[in-house]
């Protein structure tokens, strides 16, 4: 069973009556149309997670050239600079 949360936003009335008019137009309800935009534009600030966004970033990384070791190497190496 999946737990559903409640999110509550305040709303001036103006606005109210805008967002309605814009759920009412795409004939669907105001939380429906609240939580379709929500999501939109939460993909879009954090960029969906699809395997070419992934491949397109990895490649980002690799294209700097930045000096990379193993895991273990590099942590022993910050703590010997951290703590000297």
């Amino acid at each position: 069973m999946s737990m559903i949360k409640r999110l509550q936003i305040p709303i001036a009335p103006g606005d109210e009556h805008l967002l309605k008019s814009a759920a009412k137009r795409e004939g669907i309800s105001l939380a429906e149309w609240a939580r379709r935009h929500l999501r939109d534009k939460a993909l879009s600030s954090i960029g969906e997670c699809t395997t070419d966004n992934k491949k397109t970033a990895l490649m980002k990384l690799f294209s700097q050239n930045a000096p990379v070791s193993d895991v273990d190497t590099m942590i022993k190496e910050s703590f010997k600079r951290r703590y000297k």
